[in-house]
């Protein structure tokens, strides 16, 4: 029972001894993964919610809407950009798989979004509009072949697309034809 106290008391130490700086970070990251607006800080409900999980006689000062949309948030990007430079710096060595996530906007265009895993992490690449290449096998392998330009042929050993779609298989088809590092397959 002794030894459950000490963990205790430690754990609360460590809670009561986070920096401003750490709770204004934490609280940006909340904000900004919720995709939450940032004027939801001053709603007295947070602000409640947030008080209900602190220890008797400790306190908290929340950052400012003009924090969340400025320092904080470039920080936050700061950070993010450091990941993605790191995960990158890994691919030469790790090896990396392209994966490729298709799906239609409720406009009826045809996007994907291109991911890039290795065992470090996974990173967003970017999306694309593909809906003028859609079902043209052709226009789908000058698609690929830029994927794999941006992220490095020599790191890619698989393209992973989510994607059943006839045109989609023989566009990676004929890419594994034309680059024979790579396999192409179909999730």
């Amino acid at each position: 029972m002794l030894v459950k106290q000490e963990f205790n008391a430690e754990i609360l130490a460590k809670k009561s001894s986070q920096s401003p700086q750490e709770i204004s970070k934490s609280t940006g990251r909340f904000f900004y993964e919720a995709g939450l607006d940032f004027d939801a800080i001053r709603l007295p409900i947070f602000q409640r919610m947030v008080k209900a999980t602190l220890s008797p006689g400790q306190t908290v000062k929340f950052p400012s809407c003009q924090d969340l949309k400025g320092s904080i948030l470039q920080d936050a990007v700061h950070e993010m950009q450091l990941y993605v430079t790191e995960i990158r710096s890994l691919w030469p060595s790790t090896g990396c798989s392209i994966l490729l996530d298709r799906w239609i906007d409720s406009n009826g265009q045809h996007l994907i979004n291109i991911l890039v895993y290795c065992p470090r992490g996974t990173i967003y690449l970017r999306s694309s509009d593909i809906t003028s290449s859609h079902q043209n096998a052709d226009a789908m392998l000058v698609f690929l072949e830029g994927v794999l330009e941006e992220v490095g042929v020599e790191n890619v050993v698989q393209i992973i697309a989510h994607s059943t779609s006839d045109w989609m298989i023989t566009a990676g088809n004929k890419l594994m034809d034309r680059c024979k590092t790579v396999l192409f397959s179909i999730d």
